[in-house]
């Protein structure tokens, strides 16, 4: 369950990037007044997919 986890961090990290660019929020992104914008998504949505593989390794467990 481990190497799970190990291959699922890249996997949310592509999952972000791909929601990140989907977004219509990417433009702010761009802007110099929201410089972090970028980080503010990732932290969403790789956030997500870490509790969600939390709550699996919990199940396993």
């Amino acid at each position: 369950m481990e190497e799970l986890c190990k291959g699922l961090r890249p996997l949310a990290l592509r999952l972000a990037d791909t929601k990140i660019e989907q977004s219509r929020n990417l433009r702010f992104a761009r802007k110099k007044e929201y410089p972090n914008a970028r980080v503010f998504f990732y932290k969403i949505y790789y956030g997500r997919a870490l509790s969600n593989t939390k709550e699996l390794w919990n199940l396993y467990e």
